[in-house]
């Protein structure tokens, strides 16, 4: 039998302290800087056309240092992979001179798609690192050029006591997703932070949250749920208001491991909307609210169609179902997965 010393003691509780953080009385899983970026990569390599020309654009951090050295550890990973023809450094400095924008500055999708298409580049990645708790959340896409739909999207929590997450980032910290509570209050139809309208009060602050807010008008689009083909129920999702959120994260791991991409949840998660990137897709009794407190007293701009909502369903005869709901009547139903329904998302805080 090998004896275990002290010092392997120390090192194990050492990894293990590195690979977890407690965030709000919750252990949230962490990974090393360098397995996000060898994850994302993958991610990439996994899920889009071989043969693209494909330009590693932009990392929105505090730090040029950290942008840099994501952007450069990603690019070398799609080069070595040989699938993807990946834009020289060279070619990028000079449009980012032209263009003026910064590899560690946000770069809206319109201007992404021009800088693309000056490249000659059918696909653009985009990342960006943000403050969730007490944890640092890694987030990577690839945008199509052509079309500005969403090829991939890869995302990871990283632990800012990480020696090389803050060795980069020198100090200076990302950006906050809120999980505070607001200095200012709301009430039903005001503009909110990221401008889109408030739709529910819960009338006190408690689970990081107290108002869930509409996106724009312009930002709704039109998808499928996702995952018909496996006829598989997606466990944990729930109805109840303050619930969309956890029904995202469940139903975006779930079509991940399946292979698939661009549904309903995905994109609502993969939304910048005003600087902000916490958005879901709503649960039944949410978008009910949204209907009751916004399309029918003419706030904003609702079509009159059905909407997908994050909540599942299981039958003992179908499980390739979701909830909907009708813009109409306020009529809820259950629709199959794979149906093209109205998405709004929706954030909480």
């Amino acid at each position: 039998m090998k004896k275990i010393t002290a010092t392997a003691i120390a090192v194990y509780a050492f990894l293990v302290i590195t690979a977890c953080v407690t965030n709000k009385g919750q252990t949230v899983n962490t990974v090393p800087l360098d397995q996000a970026i060898q994850e994302a990569s993958k991610d990439i390599e996994d899920n889009v056309q071989a043969g693209q020309k494909i330009a590693v654009l932009n990392f929105t951090s505090p730090t040029e240092q950290f942008s840099e050295y994501v952007l450069y550890q990603l690019s070398e990973k799609l080069v070595n992979g040989r699938k993807l023809t990946v834009v020289d450094r060279t070619e990028l400095d000079l449009i980012r001179q032209e263009e003026q924008f910064q590899l560690s500055g946000e770069v809206s999708d319109e201007s992404a798609q021009a800088i693309g298409k000056k490249l000659g580049a059918q696909l653009i990645v985009s990342g960006s690192i943000n403050a969730i708790g007490n944890v640092y959340h890694f987030r990577i896409r690839t945008l199509a050029v052509e079309t500005a739909a969403v090829e991939t999207s890869y995302s990871a929590d990283v632990n800012p006591r990480e020696t090389r997450v803050a060795s980069l980032l020198g100090g200076a910290k990302p950006a906050t997703v809120q999980t505070t509570q607001s200095s200012q209050t709301y009430k039903i139809g005001d503009t909110g932070p990221a401008g889109g309208i408030i739709f529910y009060d819960k009338g006190f602050f408690s689970d990081d949250w107290q108002y869930l807010e509409a996106a724009p008008a312009k930002t709704e689009f039109r998808a499928k749920w996702g995952g018909y083909s496996k006829y598989a129920y997606v466990s944990g999702t729930s109805t109840d208001i303050g619930t969309g959120r956890q029904n995202t994260r469940l139903i975006a791991d779930y079509l991940r491991a399946e292979g698939e991409k661009g549904r309903a949840a995905q994109r609502c998660a993969m939304l910048n909307v005003g600087g902000f990137t916490d958005w879901f897709l709503p649960s039944i009794d949410e978008l009910a609210l949204m209907y009751k407190n916004l399309k029918q007293k003419g706030l904003g701009d609702f079509g009159n169609s059905w909407y997908w909502s994050s909540s599942s369903t299981s039958s003992q005869y179908n499980n390739n179902l979701a909830w909907g709901l009708y813009f109409t009547l306020g009529s809820d139903g259950k629709y199959g997965r794979n149906v093209t329904l109205s998405v709004r998302a929706v954030r909480a805080f």
